[in-house]
């Protein structure tokens, strides 16, 4: 789900460890925001951008990321 490094950029700033997070997105504000959001991980930046990840609310990007171009995404973010 998160890189090594982003986990461990979340859970300083959450101050706890990312199993203890309570789920729907742990990372939602009360009022919805995401509070990691400058920080957020990979897989968060992506969503969307795929049709298998496609946003349940109908937005679409200007481009779709084919499977392979979001993968590799989300291996570069376990490089980084």
């Amino acid at each position: 789900m998160f890189s090594g490094e982003e986990r461990i950029r979340i859970e300083r700033r959450m101050g706890k460890a990312w199993r203890q997070l309570s789920l729907q997105c742990p990372l939602l504000t009360p009022s919805g925001t995401c509070s990691v959001y400058d920080i957020r991980p990979m897989i968060c930046r992506v969503w969307g951008l795929t049709k298998s990840m496609a946003c349940p609310f109908g937005c679409v990007p200007e481009r779709w990321l084919t499977e392979d171009e979001a993968h590799a995404l989300l291996a570069k973010a376990e490089e980084w």
